[in-house]
């Protein structure tokens, strides 16, 4: 009987945890190539393209960047698991010892002209990413020979891309940041720029914008469950 009751709590556990996983969907995606901006996008988001190296995007930015605020789903309450539908609803309660949503954008950045990267004298040049006011990128990026970046090498470049042939271009494919926001707060991820000297000299866009969500269990609460079933198990001994 002992020997039936733990293998009982380790499979409760072991089900506990494959249920928290199951809820999993796509918040938004958006390709741009139909040539519009929705409501979901701050005013003052712009689109733009230069063919054939670049289709449409969003953007193109200086000193300054574009916001999208997107309806959390229905998410988990405290103790389980709600089934609500992605993209709609207003979210779920957030304690409990149960579970929450994780969100994962990806996004190609286009970095053109003649971003200083690092450089002290004519930049530090900066690209940040957040959401809901929490930081989820701060790196610099460099386009000119020579210059030192805080970010990963690009997919494409440094390069003649397109705009100005002066300068060098660079493409990154498929940036990937995990976050998590507030149960029941609408979901605001911004992207701008910090210290670029113009449209002209310097600018950046953004394409293929994925945001997904799954479930993940809370820290600790499995390892909780767990430690109140040794403790059971040790009751039941005595």
């Amino acid at each position: 009987m002992k020997t039936c009751f733990k293998a009982c709590v380790v499979g409760g556990l072991l089900a506990a945890s494959g249920g928290a996983m199951a809820q999993s969907g796509t918040l938004y995606s958006n390709t741009f190539e139909s040539r519009q901006i929705g409501a979901e996008w701050s005013a003052g988001t712009a689109l733009d393209w230069w063919l054939p190296t670049f289709s449409t995007f969003n953007g193109r930015y200086s000193t300054g960047g574009t916001t999208l605020t997107l309806t959390q789903p229905a998410g988990p309450q405290p103790g389980g698991i709600s089934e609500g539908s992605g993209g709609s609803g207003g979210g779920g309660g957030g304690g409990g010892g149960g579970s929450w949503l994780q969100y994962h954008l990806t996004f190609d950045l286009y970095i053109i002209d003649s971003w200083d990267g690092s450089n002290t004298i004519y930049g530090p040049d900066w690209f940040k990413v957040s959401a809901n006011g929490q930081t989820l990128m701060r790196d610099t990026f460099g386009n000119q020979p020579g210059s030192t970046q805080t970010f990963h090498a690009p997919t494409t470049g440094p390069a003649v891309l397109g705009y100005d042939d002066r300068y060098l271009d660079s493409i990154y494919r498929q940036v990937s940041l995990t976050f998590t926001v507030p149960m029941g707060q609408p979901l605001a991820i911004t992207w701008r720029d910090e210290g670029l000297q113009g449209l002209n000299d310097e600018s950046w866009g953004i394409d293929n914008v994925l945001v997904t969500y799954e479930t993940v269990p809370a820290p600790g609460a499995l390892a909780g469950m767990a430690a109140m079933g040794l403790v059971g198990l040790r009751r039941r001994r005595a």
